[in-house]
């Protein structure tokens, strides 16, 4: 899975800047670097990991979201809200095997063609598993994940 940085150093930065810092005016660059890095395919839509209701109402907004949405606009596909978080804690501070239990996502809808899909870091991966199953039942056809950051 394609990270734009190692979650250390600067790329930690830039992730917590994003999320903690209103750090919306890093959409732009990260949106142009994500983009680079995609091979986008016929039929790809591109959706995100959306955070939780209670983090979007504290921040204003997803940042997986707006990334996802910047990202569509510069490939040209479009971006569709596809997955729900489902009530639970935040990953934040979990263990790994805390982690592998808490993340349930719900689908908004089928999922036709292949998706592109965005999240902010990933840290032991449990979160995009998640997603993948649940992406898996309603049939997507092909799943590329792209993240701003990545543990090492």
């Amino acid at each position: 899975m394609p990270a734009l940085f190692a979650y250390e150093g600067i790329g930690a930065t830039v992730v917590q800047a994003l999320k903690f810092r209103d750090g919306r005016r890093l959409i732009t660059p990260l949106a142009d670097a994500a983009a680079a890095i995609v091979r986008p395919v016929d039929g790809m839509v591109c959706t995100w990991l959306p955070t939780s209701g209670r983090r979007r109402r504290a921040r204003g907004f997803d940042q997986s979201e707006l990334l996802a949405r910047a990202i569509a606009r510069r490939l040209t596909i479009p971006a569709a809200s596809i997955l729900r978080r489902s009530p639970g804690q935040a990953q934040t501070g979990r263990s790994r095997a805390d982690r592998a239990q808490n993340v349930v996502f719900r689908t908004t809808r089928a999922a036709v063609g292949p998706l592109l899909v965005i999240d902010d870091v990933c840290t032991t991966g449990a979160t995009i598993r998640a997603a993948a199953l649940a992406l898996e039942e309603i049939g997507a056809e092909s799943v590329q994940f792209v993240t701003v950051a990545r543990t090492p």
